[in-house]
């Protein structure tokens, strides 16, 4: 019996830590009097990926409790293969895109580290401990999914209204256009095609990850976790040496 309840609270404990930083992060955020480049927080998204990384957590967990099949249906898989680098790169193209560009005071807040670091993080971790199901190597394209939807709602809003639902430099088509190259900046399809080769990237590597997090998984999910978290640090170091726009940022 004790061992049932030790592994009942390991079992638990990380897809709950999901789903409560995706929440907690919202909810601070929703509490912030500057949303920063997420004024519109629904829109982005950043806030988007959480949720389905969240709920496809607490569903993979239920069936995991639940089910006979403890693995789960099998579409459930393929669609947590798609979250999980969906939330991965929310947390790399803030790091690397987007922190050069917010305030030290938004990327020192609470919803900034629930929402960017802590929700991809125990994510990925989550997926690295998932029993051996396989997504098949010709499925990989399945990554660009959710983003490529993403996208063509952006885009249609940005058309109708005017105005982008959330500062997204490299999808911002009106002022770099979509093929154009000049010292303003790349157009955007050029953006769409390295994002969208990004996405492979991490979809090859979180097979990888899960590969390796099968000899050792507690190793393999202490380095994922260290490595995220330094880059992040990192560039928040490097954003702290620039000259502040906190008065831009508030307006």
């Amino acid at each position: 019996m004790h061992e049932l309840r030790r592994k009942f609270h390991v079992t638990a404990l990380i897809p709950f830590g999901v789903a409560a930083s995706c929440c907690l992060g919202i909810l601070t955020h929703s509490t912030m009097q500057n949303g920063d480049f997420m004024a519109a927080i629904f829109k982005a998204f950043t806030i988007q990926s959480n949720i389905w990384a969240g709920s496809i957590a607490l569903l993979g967990l239920g069936f995991s409790w639940f089910s006979k099949n403890k693995s789960g249906p099998a579409w459930l898989e393929p669609i947590r293969f798609m979250f999980t680098t969906s939330i991965t790169l929310t947390w790399l193209v803030f790091a690397i895109l987007l922190t050069p560009t917010m305030s030290l005071s938004y990327l020192l807040s609470q919803s900034n580290f629930y929402l960017h670091s802590l929700t991809p993080i125990l994510s990925v971790i989550d997926y690295i401990r998932q029993p051996n199901d396989r997504v098949p190597f010709k499925n990989l394209w399945t990554v660009m999914i959710m983003p490529i939807l993403y996208s063509l709602y952006f885009f249609v809003e940005y058309a109708y209204t005017g105005e982008m639902p959330v500062r997204y430099f490299f999808m911002d088509y009106r002022k770099h256009g979509w093929f154009g190259i000049s010292r303003k900046g790349l157009g955007v399809v050029y953006w769409m095609i390295l994002l969208l080769t990004t996405l492979v990237g991490i979809g090859r590597s979180l097979l990888a990850l899960r590969e390796w997090g099968k000899k050792d998984p507690l190793k393999t999910s202490l380095w994922t976790a260290g490595i995220m978290l330094l880059i992040s640090a990192v560039m928040v170091l490097v954003r702290s040496r620039m000259p502040s726009t906190e008065k831009d940022s508030s307006n």
